[in-house]
C-alpha cells in the first residue's frame, strides 16, 4: 500500500508532554505525504526517553508495535496499534514491573521484531537503560549495560498482548563498561532479529569487557516456546571471530536467502589507528 509508520519525539507539543508520536507516510511515486500524528504516551516524563522503535507486522494487515523506556518515573511500555488509511488507533499496551526506575532515559535503547513464520502475531521486545555503573573506571557514569528480553503475542487487531515476566529475562547479567568511550553507540545501537526461516529463533547483540579499558560487541542466538518463554544461548564473542574490536555502532541481520547465514557489520580500527577513530 506505500505506506510506513514513523515514531519520534514530538517537540511540537506544550511543554514536550506529548512525548512520543506515531505518524502515517504514504508514497506515490517520488512524492511522500503524511497523515496526521497520533500520541503514543502523552505522559509528562515521556519526554525524556530512549529512542522509539516502531514495527509494522510483516503479514498482519495494519498491526504495528512501538516500544520506548523512560527514565526517572517514567515507564518502559511497548504499545500495539492498527492503521486505516492515515488514521492510527492506539489499542493496548505492555508495561514492564521496571517502570518508575531510572532504567529508561535518553541514553537508553529498545529494540523489537516480529516473528514472521508466526500465526499467532508473535514478538521479542528489548530494553536497555544505560544505567549508573558503581564500580569499575566509569563509577558515576551511565556507563552499566544489563540488557532484558520480553516475548508474547497479541491478537491481529492490536488488543489482548499476553506477556510474562515483567522484569524481563536478562541477556546476561549486569556489566560495567570499561571503555573509556562507552558513550560510543553502546546504547544507541542494537540488533534484535527474529530468523525468517525458522520459527522462534532470533539473534540480539550486546557487548562485553575485552579488557580494564575495552569492550566489544557480543552475538547471541536465542529462541522462544512462540509464546512468552525465552531461552538465552551462548555469547559469541565477535572480537575473537570475525576480530571486531570498534566501540559501540554495529548491525546484525539474518540472510533470508540462505538458512542460517548472517551477516554482522561493526567497526574495525584501521591499521595504526586506535578505535575511538575507526
Amino acid at each position: 500500500e506505500n505506506k510506513f509508520i514513523v515514531a519520534y519525539d514530538n517537540i511540537n507539543s506544550p511543554g514536550r508532554t506529548d512525548g512520543i508520536s506515531v505518524i502515517i507516510g504514504t508514497i506515490s511515486g517520488t512524492t511522500i505525504s503524511f497523515g496526521s500524528p497520533v500520541t503514543v504516551d502523552g505522559q509528562y516524563w515521556a519526554s525524556d526517553h530512549s529512542p522509539p522503535c516502531v514495527h509494522y507486522h510483516p503479514s498482519t494487515p495494519n498491526l504495528f508495535a512501538c516500544g520506548y523506556a523512560g527514565s526517572g518515573q517514567g515507564d518502559i511500555r511497548l504499545y500495539f496499534g492498527t492503521v486505516s488509511g492515515t488514521s492510527i488507533t492506539m489499542t493496548s499496551y505492555w508495561e514492564s514491573s521496571l517502570s518508575g526506575t531510572w532504567y529508561g532515559r535518553r541514553g537508553g535503547s529498545v529494540a523489537f521484531s516480529w516473528c514472521n513464520v508466526s500465526t499467532t502475531n508473535h514478538f521479542v521486545f528489548m530494553f536497555n537503560g544505560g544505567t549508573v555503573a558503581y564500580s569499575g573506571p566509569n563509577t558515576g557514569k551511565f556507563a552499566r549495560n544489563h540488557p532484558k528480553l520480553v516475548a508474547g503475542t497479541v491478537s491481529n487487531g492490536g488488543t489482548g498482548s499476553s506477556v510474562t515476566g515483567g522484569y524481563g529475562t536478562d541477556i546476561h547479567s549486569y556489566l560495567e563498561i570499561n571503555d573509556d568511550k562507552w558513550w560510543y553507540g553502546i546504547w544507541q545501537v542494537r540488533s534484535l532479529r527474529f530468523d525468517p526461516n525458522n520459527a522462534n529463533k532470533f539473534l540480539v547483540t550486546s557487548f562485553k569487557n575485552e579488557s580494564g579499558t575495552s569492550s566489544t560487541p557480543t552475538l547471541f542466538i536465542c529462541t522462544t516456546n512462540g509464546s512468552t518463554a525465552i531461552t538465552i544461548g551462548a555469547e559469541h564473542d565477535l572480537a575473537v571471530a570475525p576480530g571486531f574490536r570498534g566501540i559501540g555502532e554495529h548491525h546484525c541481520e539474518w540472510n533470508p536467502g540462505i538458512a542460517n547465514q548472517i551477516v554482522f557489520s561493526g567497526q574495525q580500527a584501521f591499521s595504526g589507528t586506535s578505535n575511538d577513530i575507526d
